[in-house]
């Protein structure tokens, strides 16, 4: 498979605007911010406001599918919306998300998937699966790989499956929950590094993840 665009990046589960603001600084395309309620990097609905508000559209919005609390607000929420188990259609499109032990086909998503998110079996745990297995399940959306990423291995990572995107959550802590800026500098440097080496297009995709909304 031939890549030819640079890879994007997006750190999930920021907590604040201003560990946002100093990720994006730092060359990230994108951050997630979480709600979905069994995760420890969640926020509440007025922080998740607040983090979007000076993200200038590259905040991406974290949920579940069963989840309804911010449901209301999923309209105007200015970036891209990940949704992991969606059960209903959100009305706009989002980024799928799940591992490729999920019941159902592409074929058979609800709403408007503009994405596909792969991550390990359960989201958030930072344990590396088989990205093998992704090159098995051929996809027409973007796939954003996720699950186990760190520094040192997101560049074989990206040479397995070629993906439009990576996201990375505890592979950027050293404490769980809250970010280590030295390690979303060198995860960030490890992709654009892997990117040159391949002869990769540095100049992003226009809008980066804004695309997605």
């Amino acid at each position: 498979m031939e890549k030819r665009s640079q890879t994007m990046v997006k750190i999930c589960g920021v907590q604040s605007p201003a560990e946002a603001c100093a990720v994006l600084d730092l060359g990230a395309d994108a951050v997630g911010v979480v709600v979905a309620a069994d995760s420890p990097r969640r926020v509440s609905p007025a922080t998740a406001r607040s983090i979007a508000a000076v993200c200038d559209g590259r905040a991406v919005l974290v949920l579940r599918g069963g989840e309804s609390d911010f449901r209301a607000d999923i309209q105007s929420w200015a970036g891209p919306v990940q949704l992991h188990d969606p059960a209903v259609d959100l009305g706009r499109r989002f980024i799928h998300a799940g591992h490729l032990s999920m019941a159902k086909p592409p074929s058979q998503w609800i709403g408007q998937p503009c994405a596909r998110l792969l991550d390990a079996p359960t989201a958030g745990s930072g344990t590396a699966w088989n990205w093998s297995a992704a090159t098995d399940h051929a996809c027409e959306l973007p796939i954003i790989l996720a699950g186990g990423l760190t520094a040192d291995n997101v560049a074989s990572a990206i040479s397995i499956v070629m993906p439009w995107g990576v996201d990375v959550s505890s592979g950027v802590e050293r404490t769980r929950g809250v970010k280590d800026l030295e390690l979303v500098a060198a995860f960030i440097a490890a992709v654009r590094t892997c990117d040159v080496e391949a002869g990769r297009l540095l100049t992003p995709t226009p809008n980066g993840f804004r695309w997605l909304v």
